[in-house]
């Protein structure tokens, strides 16, 4: 675990956690992300300003993009908007 500006980024996957990938549906497609017995939801980055609080916000949720660059700049960005239910997520 490393934290980026109180931000965790993680490689595993607790109980209250859902992965949001947060690629352009054409990266989805080119590079689907399967985690097995994991949910996943899907949100474009460019949604998430808009959208992020209509979330359950009782879950955590853990940003995820092919290099982890834009993960780390949404994550910031929410987190400085008040939202603590963020961490970004890595593949191993």
């Amino acid at each position: 675990m490393k934290k980026i500006n109180k931000i965790l980024t993680v490689t595993s996957i607790l109980k209250n956690e859902i992965i949001l990938d947060i690629r352009s549906e054409e990266e989805r497609e080119k590079f689907p992300l399967k985690i097995k017995k994991q949910k996943i939801k899907h949100m474009p980055f460019y949604n998430l300003h808009n959208n992020f609080k209509n979330l359950d916000q009782k879950k955590t949720w853990l940003l995820y993009c092919n290099r982890g660059i834009m993960s780390k700049i949404q994550a910031i960005y929410l987190y400085e908007l008040g939202f603590k239910n963020i961490k970004i997520y890595k593949i191993n």
